[in-house]
Order: structure tokens, then sequence, then C-alpha cells
């Protein structure tokens, strides 16, 4: 399959957007902040989704569920 030749201002001439290139991954999620965490989470089908009792302070607010970071725990 021939590839599709992109100009130098970097859109491809098909119309699909620019090119990217992953060089890693890493992130903090709410069911872990690695790999290993996050599928054992997934397995368990575990969510991260939880009641955010501190935001009964905000008026107006139409939910106390959210989805915080797992909490970093830094090696000693």
């Amino acid at each position: 399959m021939a590839e599709t030749p992109m100009p130098a201002s970097g859109m491809r001439s098909d119309g699909l957007g620019y090119r990217v290139v992953v060089t890693g991954m890493a992130g903090f999620s709410p069911i872990g902040n690695d790999w290993a965490q996050i599928r054992t989470n997934l397995e368990r089908q575990h969510t991260g989704i939880r009641y955010m009792p501190d935001w009964d302070a905000y008026e107006g607010l139409n939910t106390r569920l959210g989805a915080p970071r797992w909490r970093h725990e830094p090696a000693n």
C-alpha cells in the first residue's frame, strides 16, 4: 500500500489530519498510576467512581459523584 504524501504544512492530502508518533505512555487515572494497577482494577471491574462529600460545599452542583486520580504514595 502506497503511503499518502504529506505536504510541508503537515496536513495530509487525504484530509485525515496530522501525523502523531507515540513514544511512550503514562498517566494518572482513578483506577491506578501504572499499567499493573489499571489492569488489575479493570479486571476487577472497579471504576474509581465514588461519592465526594466535600462537594456538598458547592451550591448548584448537580452531582456528588467523581473519579479522583489514584493517590500516589512516594517511595521512601
